[in-house]
């Protein structure tokens, strides 16, 4: 098999190198003439291994509640903050001086 004459096994075959460091024209030998169907599935095993360790990783995240927690607070003060200073930006865009913003940063604050 040579990754050259068929764009459909060449790209497999890019993809396969991508995910394992190995030169695409020696995988070519190796899978010789087993086929797309074997070159299919050593790339589906070699992206399983490459996703191996970010799936661990979310399970492990994923059994942290108050890591989670303290991510997703964190985020909401940084969303709170750049709304409100949104909302000010457009006030003073609009004229609006008189516009409440005590009240504004108040509902968003969560106060």
């Amino acid at each position: 098999m040579t990754p050259s004459p068929r764009p459909a096994v060449a790209n497999l075959l890019d993809l396969l190198a991508a995910t394992t460091g190995e030169n695409p024209h020696r995988l070519a030998d190796e899978v010789g003439d087993a086929g797309a169907g074997r070159l299919k599935q050593l790339l589906i095993e070699a992206v399983n291994e490459l996703l191996r360790p970010l799936r661990q990783r979310r399970a492990d995240l994923a059994d942290d509640r108050p890591y989670l927690d303290s991510v997703l607070d964190a985020g909401n003060d940084q969303a709170r903050e750049l709304a409100i200073n949104t909302l000010t930006t457009v006030h003073d865009l609009l004229g609006m001086p008189y516009a409440n913003r005590s009240a504004t940063r108040a509902a968003l604050s969560g106060s």
